[in-house]
């Protein structure tokens, strides 16, 4: 069977590692997953995270409540957003005392994160790298990520899950086993939703059969609940996550129902209705200038078109034609996740953890531009600077965490992936010299 992350690069003049990979890759990891585990294993099991509310909104599923109608956490003010099946599959968890549950969910969180390296690793060709160039592209890969990894752990939440469940189902769909990867990516979706933007992703790139057992089993699972609560409620319950997830919501619209959210939506809001923030939000100015909610809904509505339209200037050919170059698909997958956190409504900061795949595409490029003597260096080096610059702002609240409330307020981390997702459309792929590298400033 044909590798699905082949390389077109002819390998026979790049020199392999010369080092131990496997060995320095268990090594750097387990270190990474070690911190992790003895920081996060052992404390902060109730924050009012997902995990939280997902886990008690399980246990009043079995006891046939409506969970759309209950509010969670030690507040009793967060709603659930998840799907019925996701509070039935979380049954087992429901069953276990609240420390031992978020224990094993966080550990399962550690298998999720490193398991998503080794995937995205795939898509890179690591021949010609010395043992600190390797180790320099684990860690800052993971370092431009680690305010919204510790996020994701300190609150419980899911998004690590659904990157994951994302980058195995396309791997196993392109390895040949599209059943597997189907049935993971309709797990995702059915969990909460995201992931659904693999399948445009998978049609436009002609996986079609998988794109269909995709839908298929997404109904499959969707349904599943009607074991245990019968078709009427199990209607009932779908029809009540449908409302409460309805992007055509005037919440989900604006997108400013607590101030800890960001993306596209909300930062538009906040630039142009004045007065539209939450009870929690500073009273300091930062719109620009007022218009009415209309226009600035036809505002918001045009800037997630033109940058779901923009996908197209990443995918780079005709529909339904297979990619083959893995560095271009790494590059094209990356846009499209980092594009999701902008697009859906309701992504506090840990949602942002979708922009892993991106940033790990531009580290690696940056080193191999670093060891490349075919490339102007001058020019990519001020996009090298602005690339830094973008993965401070994206990490200011866990470098200064003191000032959260205004980073909060002018959506910092919205325009720290604004700066990230322009320096990712300027560093295209193409072959240079013995490496695949980014394309030259146009």
């Amino acid at each position: 069977m044909k590798n699905p992350f082949s390389s077109p690069v002819d390998n026979r003049f790049i020199s392999s590692p010369d080092f131990n990979l496997n060995k320095i890759r268990k090594i750097t990891l387990g270190i990474i997953m070690g911190v992790l585990g003895i920081v996060y294993l052992g404390f902060e099991y109730f924050q009012d995270g997902d995990f939280f509310i997902y886990y008690h909104a399980s246990r009043e599923l079995f006891q046939l409540k409506n969970i759309y109608r209950e509010f969670y956490g030690a507040c009793e003010c967060f709603p659930y957003f998840g799907s019925p099946t996701l509070a039935l599959i979380l049954g087992p968890f429901a069953n276990l005392p609240f420390f031992f549950a978020a224990f094993l969910w966080k550990g399962l969180n550690l298998f999720f994160l490193y398991r998503s390296w080794i995937l995205l690793e795939k898509y890179f060709d690591l021949n010609g790298f010395t043992k600190n160039e390797y180790i320099t592209f684990v860690t800052s890969s993971i370092f431009s990520v680690s305010f919204v990894i510790y996020r994701n752990f300190h609150l419980g939440q899911f998004t690590i899950f659904l990157l994951y469940v994302i980058l195995e189902g396309i791997y196993q769909i392109r390895s040949g086993k599209a059943a597997f990867g189907s049935a993971i990516i309709a797990l995702g979706i059915i969990s909460k939703v995201m992931p659904i933007v693999a399948l445009p992703y998978l049609i436009y790139r002609n996986h079609w059969k998988s794109a269909l057992m995709v839908i298929a089993f997404t109904m499959i699972f969707l349904f599943l609940p009607m074991v245990y609560l019968g078709w009427e409620q199990t209607l009932f319950l779908i029809k009540e996550w449908k409302t409460s997830i309805d992007p055509v919501n005037e919440m989900n619209i604006f997108d400013v129902s607590t101030n800890d959210i960001h993306g596209l939506a909300s930062l538009i809001s906040t630039l142009f209705i004045p007065g539209i923030e939450d009870l929690h939000t500073l009273h300091l100015r930062r719109h620009i200038f007022v218009l009415n909610k209309e226009t600035v809904e036809l505002i918001i509505h045009a800037g997630r078109l033109l940058l779901i339209v923009g996908t197209i200037y990443f995918l780079r050919t005709w529909p339904f034609k297979k990619e083959d170059n893995p560095l271009k698909q790494i590059w094209e997958l990356g846009y499209i996740l980092l594009i999701t956190s902008l697009v859906f409504p309701q992504q506090r900061l840990y949602a942002f953890y979708f922009l892993f795949p991106a940033l790990t595409y531009l580290v690696y490029n940056f080193i191999v531009i670093r060891k490349s003597k075919d490339f102007t260096l001058s020019i990519s080096k001020w996009w090298f600077y602005i690339f830094i610059l973008g993965v401070l702002i994206f990490n200011l609240e866990l470098i200064l965490g003191n000032f959260r409330q205004f980073y909060w307020h002018y959506k910092t981390v919205t325009y720290s992936v604004l700066i990230l997702l322009v320096v990712l459309s300027r560093l295209r792929p193409y072959i240079v010299g013995n490496y695949t590298l980014t394309n030259k400033i146009e």
